[in-house]
């Protein structure tokens, strides 16, 4: 009895956490792209190098705690083993593909950044979500992540 009670208990605090770190890894990204654009208006206008030197080594910094945090794909899925073996038992025809792309989907990650990761296109990214969708048989007023959390409360 106890077990039942907290492995969900421990998936919705494991989740929650998975979020927020999925969260700051987007804004890592964002704000990456806009000191990039910045930098290079910077270095144009002042050739002022002591202040690209400081924001180089800013970048840098930047993206070792990104890498730290890109680890989590390998730690969600450790989290979520349950999860997905019970998606791969339940639908017979989901890829790894699919698998992945709902990890990504589940972590609320723009179409634009699960393209770069995928290596594929946004446009491809919504068509797969599109097919994903149907073969997961969810509503259209039924999201990724109400699914998620109703599919945890299953297990």
């Amino acid at each position: 009895m106890i077990g039942s009670l907290w492995f969900p208990l421990t998936c919705r605090i494991h989740h929650k956490k998975i979020i927020e770190a999925a969260t700051q890894i987007n804004k890592i990204d964002h704000f990456i792209d806009e000191a990039k654009e910045k930098l290079g208006k910077l270095f144009k206008e002042s050739g002022n190098q002591e202040i690209v030197n400081n924001l180089k080594i800013s970048f840098s910094e930047i993206r070792y705690h990104q890498k730290e945090l890109r680890q989590l794909d390998s730690y969600t899925s450790q989290l979520n083993q349950n999860f997905f073996f019970h998606i791969q038992s339940h639908y017979e025809n989901i890829s790894d593909k699919d698998l992945q792309l709902l990890a990504f989907i589940i972590l609320r990650m723009e179409s634009k950044k699960i393209g770069r990761a995928m290596d594929i296109s946004s446009e491809s990214v919504y068509k797969k979500r599109y097919r994903l969708r149907k073969k997961l048989q969810l509503n259209k007023d039924e999201s990724f992540l109400d699914f998620y959390q109703k599919t945890l409360r299953e297990i």
